[in-house]
């Protein structure tokens, strides 16, 4: 009968833990941002970016970008236009608390040439400056100190 009610104690402390962790598990997995955040760059004046449904139009100024949206979890679409020519598109994916910066430009532009530096020859042969080595005192208490002199 003592060892019945004993363990019946233990199963309702071994309850009570688990389902209070349970219930701890849950609060600790919804707590924090719920929402993400975009960061996007762009590289182009005078074209309209759409993320999502949300429209921005990035002008001639130099201080309209970055353009920063808190979005939800979750697939979303970046454009960019110009006169209704789609000039970039993108899809990219948001975590809850998740900061993603993208950069918007113009693939419709040819790219520059890779700048071709010039093939340096070998390296001239240089060497350190030999030092020679003194020949240690014979006797430490009667070494003298001697002003250095460039050789």
């Amino acid at each position: 009968m003592v060892i019945r009610g004993a363990l019946v104690v233990i199963a309702n402390r071994v309850g009570a833990l688990l389902l209070g962790g349970f219930f701890l598990w849950q609060v600790i997995e919804h707590a924090g941002p719920f929402k993400g955040e975009a960061i996007v760059h762009v590289s182009e004046r005078n074209v309209d970016v759409m993320i999502d449904q949300w429209n921005y139009r990035v002008g001639t100024k130099k201080n309209e970008t970055p353009i920063t949206c808190e979005l939800s979890p979750g697939w979303h679409s970046l454009t960019m236009r110009r006169e209704g020519k789609i000039l970039y598109e993108e899809r990219f994916s948001l975590q809850p608390g998740e900061e993603v910066v993208l950069t918007a430009w113009d693939k419709t532009k040819p790219r520059p040439e890779p700048v071709q530096l010039p093939r340096l020859g070998p390296l001239p042969n240089w060497r350190p400056p030999l030092v020679r080595p003194t020949a240690p005192p014979r006797n430490l208490l009667s070494a003298q100190v001697r002003p250095y002199s460039h050789p």
